[in-house]
């Protein structure tokens, strides 16, 4: 293992993190992640068909996950919306995978990189911010944060932004649809579906933090 196949698959990135960020994991984790994705790209931005591949890290809706995770941290009345975006990103991710063999266009087998590093941040995030955020709804005392209405209002504003003004112009301009479920050659009536899935997955993302926050809530009262 050289240096170049350390720096290009982005080995070293934990540890500067940790030592600028080993005061807060959270902001360790959101940066470490961030930072990975992106050296990847710029990185091996030589091994895909797109000229515009150094900014695929921009572009992916898992990616304003990490927008939504800073929003959050320095103002934790986000946290509904926060949650929202993340259970989308990760429950809407493990849907498609399972049911509908998800694949992302880019996936590169290359053996320069490697292989069990991006799948593990793949994993991470689609797991470990959704996680945490959930545990913030269960346990902590968040009186002036609750799910409603307007939390599900202000989550598909999310999702219509980023489809609207980032994945659509991305793909007019360079061809890539991002996701297979979204490719070309998958019928209308299917990448349709896809979506609509998704809005029922979020909706459900809401309602499950409503039902979390008021069962705590009856059970604080109770006790």
């Amino acid at each position: 293992m050289n240096l170049k196949y350390i720096i290009n698959n982005g080995f070293y990135i934990p540890f500067i993190s940790y030592y600028f960020f080993n005061y807060d994991y959270f902001l360790f984790y959101v940066i470490t992640i961030k930072l990975f994705i992106t050296n990847h790209y710029i990185s091996f931005a030589r091994l895909y068909d797109n000229k515009y591949i150094y900014f695929k890290s921009l572009i992916r809706l898992t990616d304003t996950g990490h927008i939504a995770s800073i929003i959050y941290y320095f103002y934790p009345d986000f946290l509904p919306i926060a949650f929202n975006v993340h259970f989308i990103i990760s429950l809407g991710y493990w849907l498609t995978v399972v049911l509908f063999d998800l694949k992302e266009m880019d996936d590169s087998k290359n053996i320069e990189i490697n292989q069990f590093a991006c799948r593990l941040a793949c994993i991470c995030n689609h797991s470990v911010p959704l996680s945490y955020l959930f545990y913030k709804v269960l346990y902590l005392d968040n009186t002036n944060v609750y799910f409603d209405t307007l939390t599900l209002y202000y989550s598909f504003l999310w999702c219509y932004v980023w489809f609207l003004l980032i994945y659509t112009p991305w793909r007019f301009i360079t061809g890539d649809p991002v996701y297979s479920v979204l490719s070309n050659d998958k019928p209308f009536c299917f990448s349709f579906s896809i979506i609509l899935i998704m809005h029922m997955v979020l909706l459900c993302g809401n309602i499950i933090g409503q039902l979390s926050q008021s069962t705590l809530y009856e059970l604080e009262n109770k006790y």
